[in-house]
C-alpha cells in the first residue's frame, strides 16, 4: 500500500471572503490566521475576547495534488486522521464525503474521481456556533458549567472545552487537525490487529495476535500475513501463514522469561515491538505493515465485595494491587496541534519525577496524541482513558448522534488498545445520576437516557473490541443499591471530593470520610508573576487588573482563592507573595488529604488530583503552569506521592502525634525513623528514633508521641516536630513537618536564613539555604528569569543546610544570579512583612 503524503502547506479563506492565506496541515484557523500575522496571540492580555469572530465563520482549506499512478482496480482513498469538525470535502468541486466529529478519522473513496494529472482537494468547515444555535432551536438540551459555553453544546462531537471552561478559553477552532493523505491499495491493506496477553505461572506470556486484511478487487493470490516479535533490537518468535479468503488471521507467538512492564516506582518499563507485515506472491517486499510497542502485563480494575458491605476500587498490575497516584490530563494547549512531542516528554517527564503513576485523560478534551500514550508506556504512566463526555447533557434519545458515537468510540478503542500504559476506560466526567434528573423528559438526558451511552453502548463496544480491559460508567454509577442516586456513596466506586474550593469548608476538611478511590480534588492558584507579567504584558503583578481577571474564569474565583487564603495563612501584603501564598495554599490542601487518603490504604486505593496541566496561562487547579514551570503543588506532589513516606497527624487538644509510615515497593523496606520535637523559637526539645520494617504494598501505624507536657509549656501555636525516614546507606527518602496550629497562628520568628550560591555546572548554581530557626515554606525564586528548581517551597529545620540546584533559562553570571534572586518564607508573610524585611 502507497500512502501519500497531503499534509504540509494549503491554502485557507473565510466562506465570506475571496482572499487566500497560506496554511499548515496539521493545524487550525487560529494558528493560520496568527502565523498570516491577521490575528493577535488569543493567549496574551484579552486577545481573545475580540477573536470570538472567527467560530461564528466558516472556512475553507485547499489544495492540490497530482494524480496517484495506480491500475484502474486499485482502491483510492482519502484518508483524515482529524477533521475539526464539520466538514464537506469535495475533489474538483465534486463533494465526496460529509465529517461531524473532531474525535475519529475519516475515509472517502476516490475512484473515479481524479483527473488525469492535477487535482484540488477543498474542505469547507462550517461554523459550530451556527450549528449549536439550529440544533438548540429545535431542540434544546440543558446548559452545561463553565464561563462562555453555548447552550446544547453536547450536540456537536467536537472538543467540548474549546468553547471555555471554568479554567479554558473560548476559541472555537476548525481545522484539518490530525494528518491527511491518500492511500492507495493495489493488492491489500492490514485493516486492524488485536493482541492478547494469557500470562503463565511460569513467568511466559502467550500472545493471541488477530489481523485483518483488506483485499483490493485486483489483489493477487499467494498474499501472506506474518507477526514478528523483538525486543531491544534482537529476535523473540514469528509466526507465518497465507491470508485466508476472509482476510483475518491469528498468530500464537510465545515469549519465555517475559519482562514485565510496571507502573512508575514498582519496577521497569520494558517493551517489545511487534510488526505485522502483509507480503505478496513468493514473499516480496511487504505491502503493507503494522508495527507497534507493546508492554507485557496484567492490568485490571478490581470491583470485588470488600466483606465490608462495599466493593473494592483498586488496580491490579501482575497481581498486585496498587495505590494509584496522579492528577487529571487536559489538553497542554487550547490549540491543540500547537505542542510538539518535546514539549509533550517534558509534561510527561514530570509526571514521572513527581512520583505518580496515573493520569487521567479528562472527558472534555481530546483522545490525545499518540506520542501522548507513547511516553507513557516509556515512563510507566498508566491511563485512565475517558470517553468524550463531560458535564453538560447529551442527545442520547437521537439516533444519529449515537451511530455517530458508536463510530468514534470503536475509531478510539481499536486506535489505542495496544498500549500497555492504557488501564481503564470511562464512560464520562462529572456526569451526575442525569442533569435533568431521574424521570426522562422530552429531548432531555435523563438516568433512563444516559444507560443507553453509558450502560449499554460503550461498555458493550469495549468488551468486543477490548475484552482485557475493563470499563466503568463513570462517578455516576456504582452497583450497591442506591449507589446511583447518591454519587458519593463512600462505600463504592469513585468521588469527587470539593468541599474545599466548592464548598468553603477548611483545610481539614480535605480528610474526608473514606471514599474508595478520589478521582478528582483540587483547589486553584495563580501562575508565579513572571508568567503572569508575561501573558497580561504588565510591568507588574495587580490582582485586580482586569487582563489578570480574564484568565481567571472561575465565577468569583479570586474571591474565592482569597477565602481559603486568609482561612488557613496569613494575609500577604505584596501582590506577588499572594500570588506564591495562593500556590503554597493549594499544596497544602492537597498534601493534608492525599496523605490522609493513603494512610486508609487499602480502604482507599488511589488519589487524583484536579489537574496536572493547563491549556492556557490560566490561573487553576494545575500543579504545572501553562509554560510547564512546577507550581508549589507539583514540589509537594513528588512528596506525598513518594513511595516511601512518613506522615503524621497532630491533636492540638492532647498534644499527641500518630506517625505513619508508608511503603508502595514492591519490596519490604528497612531503614530508620528519626523525629525531632522543638520549638519555633528552634529550640531541640527532644530527639529519637528507631528501626523500621515495613512490608511492601502497605500502611503501618508505627505509634503516637505523646507531647502533652510540651503542649502546656509552648502552646500549639510554637510546637514543631520533624519527621523523616533515612535509608541504611543514610539517605533521607522522605521527611515531613507536623504543627499543632494552623498557619496562621503560629507564633513564628525571624528564622535567619543564611543563603550560600556555588556555581554548579555549566549555567546552573547551587543554592544552600540555612537557618536558625524554623523557616516554614521558604521558597526561591530568580525575579523575573525563567529558570528550573529541583526542589523548593522547602521547610528548614534549624542548622540543617537544605542545597537547591537552581537552572536559569539563560546565561547569568555568578553576579546577576544573586542580583535576581530572592529567598522568602511565612516569616516573610506572616504580619505583611514587605519585600526584603
Amino acid at each position: 500500500m502507497k500512502l501519500i503524503d497531503l499534509n504540509g502547506s494549503w491554502r485557507v479563506r473565510a466562506v465570506s471572503k475571496k482572499k487566500w492565506v497560506p496554511a499548515s496541515v496539521p493545524g487550525s484557523i487560529h494558528t493560520d490566521l496568527m502565523a498570516a500575522g491577521l490575528i493577535p496571540d488569543p493567549f496574551l492580555r484579552d486577545h481573545e475576547a475580540d477573536l470570538q469572530w472567527i467560530g461564528r465563520e466558516s472556512w475553507v482549506y485547499e489544495r492540490e495534488f497530482d494524480t496517484p499512478r495506480c491500475s484502474p482496480e486499485a482502491d483510492v482513498v482519502l484518508r483524515c486522521d482529524g477533521l475539526d469538525t464539520l466538514a464537506t470535502v469535495m475533489v474538483n468541486g465534486e463533494v465526496v464525503g460529509h465529517a461531524d466529529n473532531m474525535h475519529r478519522g475519516w475515509r472517502f473513496d476516490l475512484r473515479g474521481r481524479l483527473r488525469e494529472d492535477v487535482n484540488t482537494l477543498t474542505i469547507r468547515f462550517d461554523s459550530p456556533l451556527d450549528y449549536l444555535a439550529q440544533r438548540q432551536a429545535a431542540h434544546a438540551l440543558s446548559d452545561g458549567p463553565g464561563v462562555g459555553e453555548p447552550a446544547g453544546r453536547g450536540w456537536i462531537r467536537k472538543m467540548a472545552c474549546q468553547f471555555g471552561w471554568d479554567w479554558a478559553p473560548s476559541l472555537v477552532t476548525c481545522g484539518i487537525w490530525r494528518g491527511i493523505g491518500i492511500e492507495v491499495c493495489e493488492d491489500a491493506r492490514i485493516q486492524s490487529v488485536e493482541v492478547r496477553q494469557i500470562h503463565g505461572a511460569d513467568g511466559s506470556v502467550a500472545l493471541d495476535v488477530a489481523a485483518c486484511a483488506a483485499r483490493a478487487p485486483g489483489a493477487p493470490a499467494g498474499l501472506a500475513l506474518g507477526a514478528r516479535l523483538m525486543y531491544k533490537g534482537t529476535f523473540v518468535t514469528e509466526a507465518r501463514t497465507l491470508l485466508p479468503d476472509d482476510g483475518r488471521a491469528r498468530f500464537h507467538l510465545k515469549v519465555r522469561n517475559a519482562q514485565r512492564w510496571w507502573p512508575n516506582g514498582l519496577g521497569e518499563q520494558p517493551l517489545y515491538e511487534l510488526a505485522v507485515d502483509l507480503t505478496g506472491p513468493a514473499g516480496r517486499k511487504p505491502i503493507d505493515t503494522w508495527v507497534r510497542r507493546i508492554g507485557l502485563r496484567t492490568l485490571r480494575l478490581d470491583r470485588t465485595p470488600d466483606g465490608q458491605g462495599g466493593e473494592r476500587f483498586q488496580f491490579v498490575v501482575n497481581g498486585l494491587p496498587f495505590f494509584a497516584k496522579g492528577a487529571t490530563w487536559v489538553p497542554p494547549d487550547a490549540l491543540v496541534t500547537r505542542p510538539t512531542r518535546v514539549e509533550y516528554a517534558r509534561l510527561a517527564k514530570a509526571v514521572s519525577v513527581g512520583n505518580m503513576n496515573m493520569l487521567r485523560v479528562w472527558g472534555g478534551g481530546i483522545y490525545e496524541q499518540d506520542w501522548f500514550y507513547d511516553l507513557c508506556d516509556e515512563y510507566g504512566i498508566c491511563v485512565w482513558q475517558d470517553f468524550m463526555f463531560a458535564c453538560p447533557a447529551y442527545p442520547v434519545f437521537d439516533a444519529a448522534w449515537l451511530e455517530n458515537v458508536r463510530a468514534e468510540a470503536e475509531h478510539n478503542i481499536v486506535r489505542l488498545r495496544h498500549h500497555a500504559c492504557l488501564a481503564l476506560w470511562c464512560g464520562n466526567n462529572g456526569i451526575g445520576p442525569g442533569p435533568a434528573g431521574e424521570a426522562p423528559a422530552d429531548c432531555q438526558m435523563s438516568c433512563g437516557g444516559d444507560a443507553r451511552l453509558f450502560d449499554d453502548l460503550l461498555p458493550a463496544l469495549t468488551a468486543a473490541l477490548d475484552p482485557d480491559r475493563d470499563y466503568w460508567p463513570g462517578r455516576s454509577r456504582g452497583s450497591l443499591p442506591g449507589a446511583r442516586a447518591d454519587a458519593g456513596d463512600p462505600r463504592s466506586g469513585e468521588a469527587h471530593l470539593e468541599s474545599v474550593w466548592g464548598g468553603g469548608a477548611p483545610v481539614v476538611a480535605c480528610r474526608p470520610g473514606p471514599h474508595r478511590f478520589c478521582s478528582a480534588s483540587g483547589l486553584p492558584s495563580f501562575p508565579e508573576p513572571r508568567v503572569v507579567k508575561a501573558f497580561t504584558q504588565e510591568a507588574a503583578c495587580d490582582l485586580a487588573s482586569p487582563l489578570l481577571r480574564h484568565h481567571q474564569r472561575c465565577a468569583q474565583g479570586d474571591e474565592r482563592i482569597r477565602e481559603c487564603i486568609a482561612a488557613t495563612f496569613p494575609v500577604a501584603a505584596d501582590p506577588e507573595d499572594s500570588i506564591w501564598l495562593s500556590q503554597i495554599q493549594q499544596g497544602y490542601a492537597l498534601k493534608v488529604a492525599v496523605e490522609h487518603w493513603r494512610r486508609a490504604r487499602p480502604h482507599v486505593m488511589g488519589a487524583l488530583y484536579w489537574q496536572l496541566n493547563d491549556c492556557w496561562p490560566a490561573v487553576s487547579g494545575s500543579s504545572l503552569d501553562y509554560e510547564g514551570n512546577w507550581k508549589a503543588l507539583h514540589y509537594f506532589a513528588r512528596k506525598f506521592f513518594a513511595p516511601i513516606l512518613v506522615s503524621a497527624v497532630a491533636d492540638p487538644a492532647t498534644g499527641v502525634l500518630e506517625v505513619f509510615v508508608h511503603n508502595d515497593l514492591r519490596q519490604t523496606f528497612k531503614g530508620t525513623v528519626q523525629w525531632r520535637v522543638g520549638d519555633t523559637q528552634g529550640r531541640l526539645m527532644r530527639e529519637t528514633g528507631c528501626a523500621l520494617t515495613i512490608a511492601p504494598g502497605s500502611v503501618r501505624r508505627l505509634g503516637v508521641i505523646k507531647l502533652g507536657d510540651l503542649l502546656e509549656k509552648l502552646t500549639p501555636q510554637r510546637l514543631v516536630v520533624w519527621l523523616s525516614i533515612v535509608a541504611d546507606d543514610g539517605y533521607v527518602l522522605s521527611s515531613n513537618c507536623t504543627i499543632f496550629a494552623p498557619p496562621k497562628e503560629m507564633q513564628i520568628v525571624d528564622p535567619g536564613i543564611q543563603v550560600e550560591i556555588r556555581p554548579w555546572d555549566d549555567h546552573c548554581y547551587a543554592v544552600t539555604l540555612t537557618a536558625e530557626r524554623p523557616a516554614f515554606w521558604s521558597w526561591i525564586e530568580l525575579r523575573d528569569c525563567h529558570a528550573k528548581y529541583d526542589d523548593n517551597f522547602v521547610h528548614l529545620s534549624p542548622h540543617l543546610p537544605m542545597r537547591i540546584r537552581v537552572t536559569p533559562m539563560r546565561n547569568m553570571r555568578i553576579d546577576e544570579f544573586r542580583e535576581a534572586l530572592r529567598v522568602r518564607s511565612m516569616w516573610n508573610l506572616q504580619a505583611g512583612r514587605a519585600p526584603g524585611q
